[in-house]
């Protein structure tokens, strides 16, 4: 349940702290990825208790987190392009 999920959210903090000095994730796809467990977090919940309006906050959530994500990503890509040169 959300315990999974607080777990994953540390362990994506743990990742991000260790790739830090090689510039792997940029704070964006960090909030990215929160957004997502978030949204899970939150879906799972509306399931739990048959609040569809909560479920579909969770996947919207979730969806919001993917571009944020993706977003990043690509920022990240740009930057150390130009970076190397």
């Amino acid at each position: 349940g959300l315990r999974f999920y607080c777990v994953r959210f540390y362990a994506i903090v743990a990742k991000f702290k260790l790739n830090q000095k090689t510039n792997t994730m940029s704070d964006k796809e960090l909030e990215g990825k929160w957004d997502q467990t978030k949204g899970k977090a939150k879906e799972e919940f509306g399931k739990l208790t048959d609040n569809k309006s909560t479920e579909a906050e969770g996947k919207s959530d979730q969806l919001k987190g993917k571009i944020k994500e993706g977003l990043g990503e690509a920022k990240r890509k740009i930057k150390n392009t130009f970076d190397d040169k």
